[in-house]
């Protein structure tokens, strides 16, 4: 028997067994399929599973097959009455590697380098959010200005929180009167956190943010929507807004010929443009990151 007769012969054995096999496999499936549903599979962890961060304890936790998230239902309503109703999602892997990688800049960073930094790297991170977020800008047919209305109202409606690097103590005898009034009437605060700021996904993972941390969130969702958008500063008030370009009116302060009008992210009631008079002085108000940089 020639090489090319040995060959063929070979092959109508092995495709004989493969067929075989799939007559058993088909038999085997048939007998089961009814109760093998991969897409309506839901993981349920055992309590050796569940890692609870100590700081993030409490929070809502959800598994889901592929994954598992800090989950938030969160209803809120814009600055046209409006009301919306969503769940704000972060995968629960992330929150680690972006903790520690803010932990590890220098202390020395400016707050400019300080906000990129921490919106490049958690960029890609918060898609179930800008997803949930599109999703809602589809289904009211939103347009651009009601559409940013609706995300950064979403973000006021988050109950305030303090955050800063210092232990209570330390934060009563260094910042104002203020922070001393909020610690002795226990309202929500997290202390020894490095920059007093939480990037985009510890605050998605423990909704717990005050003015820089809402702010910056509201620039990475924003910016990823295409809006020209920045964070101002000011040390005199201690105290960062959103800036957003655009047809509007009211405070701004002015970069490279663009105005980028505030947006207040710690209370409800703020559109583009409105400050509170304990902080209106524009003087002292500066771009700290803007997009287009």
């Amino acid at each position: 028997m020639s090489r090319k007769s040995k060959t063929i012969s070979s092959i109508i054995k092995t495709l004989g067994v493969l067929f075989a096999l799939w007559i058993i496999f088909s038999w085997i499936y048939s007998s089961t399929g009814s109760d093998i549903a991969f897409e309506d599979t839901i993981y349920e962890p055992s309590e050796e599973d569940i890692v609870q961060t100590p700081e993030f304890a409490g929070d809502t936790v959800v598994y889901t097959f592929g994954g598992e998230f800090f989950s938030h239902e969160l209803e809120w309503m814009d600055n046209n009455q409006n009301e919306y109703v969503s769940e704000f999602k972060v995968h629960v892997e992330y929150l680690e590697p972006s903790k520690k990688y803010r932990e590890r800049i220098r202390s020395s960073a400016s707050w400019t380098k300080l906000y990129g930094k921490l919106a490049a790297f958690d960029d890609g991170k918060l898609d179930d959010i800008v997803h949930m977020y599109e999703d809602i800008k589809n289904e009211n047919d939103l347009n651009e200005k009601e559409f940013a209305d609706m995300v950064v109202t979403s973000i006021q409606n988050i109950p305030y929180a303090l955050i800063h690097e210092y232990s209570h103590d330390e934060a009563d005898s260094t910042w104002s009167d203020f922070d001393i009034q909020y610690h002795k009437d226990g309202k929500p605060c997290l202390d020894n956190v490095k920059f007093g700021l939480q990037s985009p996904v510890e605050f998605m993972s423990n909704f717990k943010g005050d003015c820089d941390t809402r702010s910056l969130l509201c620039y990475l969702i924003l910016d990823d929507f295409g809006f020209d958008v920045a964070m101002l500063g000011s040390d005199e008030y201690t105290h960062e807004v959103l800036g957003i370009s655009g047809n509007y009116r009211g405070s701004y302060v002015k970069k490279n010929a663009i105005k980028y009008y505030t947006w207040e992210t710690t209370a409800t009631g703020y559109g583009p443009g409105v400050m509170s008079t304990n902080c209106s002085d524009m003087d002292y108000w500066v771009v700290d990151i803007c997009s287009r940089d």
